[in-house]
């Protein structure tokens, strides 16, 4: 797939838990940031976003091309919709 993607999480969010249990799952390329120790950073980029829960999550193509994915309910519904093409 070439796609890597970006989870802002927070360490005891079971949300956030298994997002990257998804995309270790879907055998992606994937960096984790845990943000415990950064609230003011998540808070601003939380509502850069428009996003109001965690995990946040990015997908990036190899072109640089980015795609905000949502959450993990909405990571779960990105894979299912691409296995469906």
């Amino acid at each position: 797939m070439g796609d890597h993607f970006y989870v802002w999480a927070l360490s005891k969010c079971p949300f956030c838990i298994q997002a990257a249990e998804e995309l270790i799952t879907q055998k992606t390329s994937f960096s984790v940031f845990v943000m415990d120790d950064e609230l003011d950073y998540l808070e601003a980029l939380k509502e850069s976003r428009d996003w109001s829960t965690v995990p946040l999550i990015l997908r990036k193509e190899k072109d640089g091309k980015e795609e905000f994915i949502g959450g993990f309910t909405d990571l779960k519904k990105w894979f299912e919709s691409r296995d469906n093409e």
